[in-house]
């Protein structure tokens, strides 16, 4: 009775859909572990002080063109904010974001179980889109849903193309992608004949332009705009061209450095003829799983040709930016599954390539690729829980248990973007800090002039500023949070600085290097 009743369990558990909810119940029991032990940093924190400390959705959305953003999740957050939640419901919607996307993955995605079960697991679905809570996870949803519709683009043109013009105004990277579908779904559009005849087709046009039209109107620069972010970089060395190959690579082999500061992956670090030897063949490798089928092919290279572009003239400085070079990858995954929508359209002539990348061999290839994205999965989980991925908590929490938040202490930072991680756990009177490069106090950091003038300040002259704003008021204790230690190994890197002030606290264990928070205290 027993055997029989366990021989029931087993043929249950092992039904394809009840696989299915097991695997999302555990993805969403993971998160959940995940974003509990998670501590967002500056890029995470400054969009919801954003939204928490404007007036008004007005002058909210009067602040998204300086740092380059698209409204759609920062009004999200604005939401949250205005309804009065806590810190913490950022991460959770965001992750129950995820958790909906893969949802529609695991239910409608035209991959087998083991493929399914690899890919949310892997460290794109559950990590970088998952725990880190920015706009890419709206970007991974939307393209699912686009894929789930992509079949029924010409029976419900309106439904296709919203969720088109929710993908534009996600960020600018899928704004890219979005001008690419949209472009591919015109031209369909026209080839089959039907905007000569069908009313919805061409209010599903009309849909498409009025969402990229906004989304570049978002984006439109300030007169006041911080010029590092308006300006193209056409450099032609080396050093400038190894970003194209470095975004493949972390695309499609995100492998972490096995310690602390894991988020720039390994791979990326190699030299320019390294990285073509390993990202040429592998960008080759992607592009023939989609060599029979045209249009998604086409989709597939013209998204990653917009999106090089942005990394070579717009981001050159990031050596691993991971949260944009995945996108590549999820565009791969995208390709792939409207490519089912579609028949074979172009035939391979080479005898040589219908060999190697027959379909038992592709589908081998593409499993063992998920495998290693979710074999990095575990690492990095064990490294988010274990360290912090930013002090910005703990550093406010020393701050609040020690009596330092009230109206007799000044606090000041710099260089203050790195420091808002703390802003948030900072209930109102005291929510802002003295940002010594806006010489004034604020909660967040506006990408403007201003922002660039006070990037390299000397320690002395951050003294001076500190010192002028102190000056005949009521302050009796002031601190100064720096990103650095001003000793090294026992020798004062500024010998006046270290007579007048002292370090009391200093947390340093971080993912991110730069959320490694060191506490200065004004010596009495």
């Amino acid at each position: 009775m027993k055997l029989l009743k366990i021989k029931t369990i087993k043929k249950t558990l092992l039904r394809s859909e009840n696989l299915n909810y097991l695997a999302i119940m555990l993805f969403a029991v993971l998160s959940f572990i995940l974003i509990s032990n998670h501590e967002p940093y500056r890029d995470e924190a400054v969009q919801w002080l954003k939204a928490r400390d404007s007036q008004n959705l007005s002058s909210f959305l009067k602040l998204l063109g300086y740092g380059g953003h698209i409204g759609l999740w920062p009004f999200i957050l604005f939401l949250l904010t205005k309804l009065g939640l806590p810190y913490f419901s950022m991460s959770l919607v965001h992750s129950l974001l995820m958790l909906t996307a893969v949802v529609v993955f695991v239910r409608y995605a035209p991959f087998s179980r083991l493929q399914k079960l690899l890919f949310i697991f892997g460290y794109y679905p559950f990590y970088e889109y998952n725990a880190i809570a920015r706009s890419y996870v709206l970007s991974v949803l939307f393209l699912f849903l686009i894929a789930v519709m992509h079949e029924k683009r010409f029976t419900k043109p309106v439904l296709y193309s919203f969720l088109i013009f929710l993908l534009a105004n996600t960020n600018v990277h899928t704004l890219v992608i979005a001008l690419v579908l949209s472009t591919v779904y015109v031209f369909e559009l026209i080839n089959k004949n039907i905007l000569n005849t069908t009313l919805h087709d061409k209010l599903a046009i009309s849909i498409v332009i009025l969402g990229i039209s906004l989304a570049v109107f978002q984006l439109w620069p300030h007169q006041d705009q911080n010029p590092d972010t308006v300006v193209w970089n056409f450099e032609l060395t080396a050093t400038h061209f190894s970003v194209l190959p470095r975004s493949i690579l972390g695309a499609f082999l995100p492998i972490p450095r096995l310690r602390l500061t894991f988020w720039a992956p390994k791979l990326v670090s190699y030299s320019l003829s390294e990285l073509l030897i390993l990202a040429v063949p592998l960008f080759f490798l992607s592009s023939v799983f989609l060599i029979k089928k045209t249009k998604p092919l086409l989709i597939y290279l013209f998204s990653c040709f917009g999106l090089f572009s942005l990394f070579f003239l717009k981001y050159p400085q990031y050596p691993g930016g991971l949260r944009h070079h995945g996108l590549i990858f999820i565009v791969f995954i995208f390709s792939l599954w409207i490519a089912t929508d579609y028949k074979d359209e172009l035939q391979v002539k080479f005898r040589l390539i219908n060999r190697l990348f027959r379909k038992r061999v592709l589908t081998v290839l593409f499993t063992g690729l998920l495998s290693i994205h979710a074999a990095v999965s575990p690492v990095v989980f064990y490294y988010d829980l274990n360290y912090d991925f930013s002090a910005g908590k703990k550093t406010a929490y020393f701050l609040i248990k020690n009596g330092y938040i009230n109206e007799h202490t000044f606090i000041a930072t710099y260089w203050s973007p790195f420091k808002t991680s703390i802003l948030p756990y900072i209930r109102k009177p005291y929510s802002k800090f003295y940002f010594v490069g806006y010489q004034d106090f604020r909660s967040f950091i506006i990408g403007n002039t201003d922002y660039t003038k006070s990037k390299n300040l000397t320690i002395d002259e951050v003294v001076d500023r500190i010192d002028r704003a102190t000056r005949g008021k009521h302050y009796t204790t002031t601190l100064l949070i720096l990103g650095k230690r001003m000793v090294e190994k026992g020798v004062d890197i500024n010998k006046k600085f270290n007579e007048k002030y002292q370090l009391i606290a200093y947390f340093d264990k971080t993912i991110v290097d730069e959320e490694s928070l060191y506490i200065y205290k004004l010596k009495d």
